[in-house]
């Protein structure tokens, strides 16, 4: 029942938000919004408009963390956003997928998670699917599909399926 109650929670939010205007203030106010229905939030949580989020029971975030607009948190696995940490506009974090059983893909689904700690920066159109770890000061490009731990800090991540590029001089 809870987790009917905080999809529906999460569309009245995203209604009610939607004709506001798009400036700092209506941001913090979104993301104070879904505060509530998340299982751990920090300060700051910001969140952009058209943005959606379907499971918040399996969402947490650090201090300072933003949302730019149609991001989409999907799937019944845990996502954790460390703090510091900007999500681009349009990625997908998906943290489960369908199960194939038998002749199709009604199968049920299986969760995993996504892990995006401090000081990461996810580029637009980027794609993270269950499993995927992104360590502490790194950066997904642009469009990237991430689908593994990616074992080092403070590197350039991306391409389809994404792998380390270069290491960032921080």
């Amino acid at each position: 029942m809870k987790v009917k109650f905080l999809i529906l929670y999460s569309w009245w939010v995203r209604t009610i938000t939607f004709f506001l205007p798009e400036v700092p203030i209506v941001q913090s106010f979104r993301g104070w919004l879904y505060s509530f229905g998340m299982k751990q939030c920090g300060k700051r949580f910001r969140v952009s408009y058209n943005v959606m989020i379907n499971h918040l029971e399996t969402l947490s975030v650090g201090d300072n963390v933003y949302f730019a607009c149609g991001t989409v948190v999907t799937g019944g696995g845990n996502v954790f956003v460390g703090t510091d940490t900007l999500i681009g506009p349009y990625v997908l974090l998906a943290s489960s997928k369908h199960v194939f059983h038998k002749k199709n893909f009604l199968g049920g689904y299986e969760h995993g998670e996504i892990v995006i700690e401090e000081g990461c920066w996810i580029g637009g159109h980027a794609t993270l699917i269950m499993g995927t770890h992104i360590h502490s000061s790194s950066v997904v490009g642009a469009g990237s599909v991430c689908n593994r731990d990616y074992i080092d800090s403070g590197v350039l991540i991306g391409g389809m399926p994404a792998t380390v590029i270069k290491r960032l001089a921080l």
